[in-house]
């Protein structure tokens, strides 16, 4: 299976409307992934399928010198293929086109899936944030990499 990581369109909303509600707990609403769209200081990544199915997306937003990672997400039969290394290669990428010096995210501590994930492109754990997730109640790690 091939893997393209392009720029997330409107056309692709209703597909990561759908995912956010199967991977996250709170998930995103439509509305709130458009908005996403023109947001000037956000960049928004799908991973497509040759047969145009969309499989996970990224989030990326830019302020000057810093980015944040805002959402991360994977089909659950798309996981542990290299897609989430794509679409974090690819906000890599795109944060060194634009002068970004550091990345920051949030994940929840016992994600330990993602925090390895994160930890090969070197991120690092610098804090952490007390009851930061709901559904279920759970600490956030804040997770740093300097580019």
């Amino acid at each position: 299976m091939e893997v393209r990581i392009i720029p997330m369109t409107a056309e692709h909303i209703e597909d990561v409307a759908e995912m956010e509600r199967l991977v996250f707990s709170i998930p995103w609403s439509r509305k709130m992934i458009a908005d996403e769209l023109s947001n000037m200081h956000a960049s928004y990544y799908v991973a497509v399928t040759d047969e145009n199915l969309i499989i996970g997306y990224i989030g990326l937003h830019s302020v000057q010198d810093i980015g944040y990672i805002t959402n991360l997400a994977v089909l659950p039969d798309y996981r542990s293929l290299g897609v989430g290394a794509s679409l974090i290669s690819r906000v890599i990428e795109r944060s060194r086109e634009t002068e970004v010096e550091s990345l920051t995210l949030e994940v929840r501590q016992s994600n330990e899936i993602a925090i390895s994930l994160y930890h090969k492109f070197g991120f690092r754990t610098v804090g952490k944030r007390i009851n930061y997730y709901r559904n279920p109640t759970e600490d956030a790690l804040v997770m740093l990499k300097e580019l």
